[in-house]
């Protein structure tokens, strides 16, 4: 488990945020939803939005969809 957090945060992580704490001790239920939502709403959408964004440009559907319709505008001028 460790490892794979170490993984996940060495893709994903930033030098000022990490995508998951590795908690190391016992947390007690009552506690987890206030250590999910440390992160504002807004910021969690942002860096989802940025995530999906990385995906598209490298997604070879997406850019075979993108350079398509360039050309079709192209094409129309």
């Amino acid at each position: 488990m460790e490892s794979l957090c170490g993984s996940i945060n060495g893709d994903y992580g930033e030098l000022d945020w990490m995508p998951l704490r590795y908690i190391h001790r016992n947390v007690a239920r009552r506690r987890l939803p206030g250590l999910y939502l440390q992160m504002p709403l807004e910021e969690r959408q942002n860096r989802h939005q940025k995530l999906i964004e990385r995906i598209r440009s490298q997604d070879v559907h997406w850019w075979r969809k993108t350079f398509l319709k360039a050309l079709a505008v192209c094409d129309t001028d």
